[in-house]
């Protein structure tokens, strides 16, 4: 309703009241946002670090319940439509988790009439397997992306990994990410990922390339894969240099190898705000010097000039007292 009535308010070049409007829409989404954290305030925040801190094994009351999906989900589509600077990529992946471990359990509290679809998976493992596969589904159906979904959910999120539970979220995953493609072709006629592809791309005219360009995004592409492949053989060395380095020595010299890491991290930074500081303090100089030099000049200028004015006119005093006793 305040949008329409925002749209008419701009056609008409009512700008004041099309303001009016968009106020009123963004404070009352802001509200609604506000007082559903307030009634769950499990649901404030993205909801990774908590679904992380699930899987690492801590116990967070009120995670993984119905009250929290409830609020996640309309309180981030009421940021994400006020134009409140929140992605729904993070809510996506609790609400994933959320919906998962409600099947793990088999039951909800909050909708006692559901019957029991999977009993036998309300344990600890099975329900912390659940938890990682939604967390892969909000990310695929958050980036129509069920591979990125999968090491979202293997590097990111689980502490606890095993093949069996690769395939196990690759199935999900692909599911995830094909519902919301089904859903989505409900309102544009046909599948597509116009709406989910998170990077600027073009169509018609603009988007044609020639043949001769494949090469070059080929060659940009072999490029990048060589550059993190050498990162991550430099980064692999590196570690298995310190941990040959260290074996079998006292451990307290890695306490000190940390200290001195520390101690290394704190003078660069207390250089780089030295430098900050140097380099700020010598352009408010030079400003300042400017400043009174150009004040000193105008004072001159202004000084010379009255000087010239003064004397100009005691010439003409002089002439005029002349002109009058002759």
């Amino acid at each position: 309703m305040l949008r329409a009535n925002q749209s008419n308010s701009l056609q008409h070049g009512e700008t004041a009241k099309a303001y009016f409007y968009y106020i009123m829409w963004v404070s009352g989404s802001i509200g609604i946002a506000g007082a559903l954290a307030w009634w769950a305030p499990e649901s404030a925040g993205s909801g990774i670090p908590q679904v992380k801190a699930y899987l690492n094994g801590n116990q967070i009351t009120g995670l993984l319940r119905m009250k929290t999906f409830v609020a996640k989900m309309v309180g981030i589509t009421a940021c994400v439509t006020s134009g409140m600077p929140a992605g729904r990529e993070g809510p996506m992946v609790h609400a994933g988790s959320i919906l998962a471990a409600g099947l793990a359990r088999g039951y909800s509290d909050a909708i006692p009439c559901l019957p029991g679809m999977f009993n036998g998976f309300d344990n600890t493992r099975d329900r912390r397997d659940f938890v990682s596969m939604g967390a892969a589904a909000g990310v695929a159906a958050a980036f129509n992306a069920p591979i990125g979904g999968i090491l979202f959910s293997l590097e990111e999120v689980s502490t606890q990994w095993s093949s069996s539970l690769t395939w196990q979220t690759f199935v999900c995953a692909i599911i995830g990410a094909y519902t919301v493609n089904f859903l989505m072709a409900s309102q544009i006629g046909a599948f597509a990922d116009s709406s989910l592809v998170l990077f600027g791309h073009s169509s018609g005219e603009a988007g044609k390339y020639e043949i001769w360009e494949v090469f070059v995004f080929t060659a940009i592409a072999i490029v990048g894969g060589y550059i993190g492949a050498a990162y991550v053989w430099i980064n692999e060395h590196i570690t298995m240099a310190r941990k040959k380095f260290w074996a079998g020595k006292n451990p307290a010299w890695r306490i000190l190898e940390a200290q001195v890491r520390r101690h290394t991290r704190h003078t660069r930074h207390t250089r780089h705000t030295r430098h900050t500081r140097h380099t700020r303090h010598t352009h408010h100089t030079r400003h300042t010097r400017h400043t009174r030099h150009t004040r000193h000049t105008r004072h001159t200028h202004h000084t010379r000039h009255t000087r010239r004015t003064q004397l100009s006119e005691q010439r003409r005093r002089r002439a005029t007292t002349t002109t009058r006793s002759i």
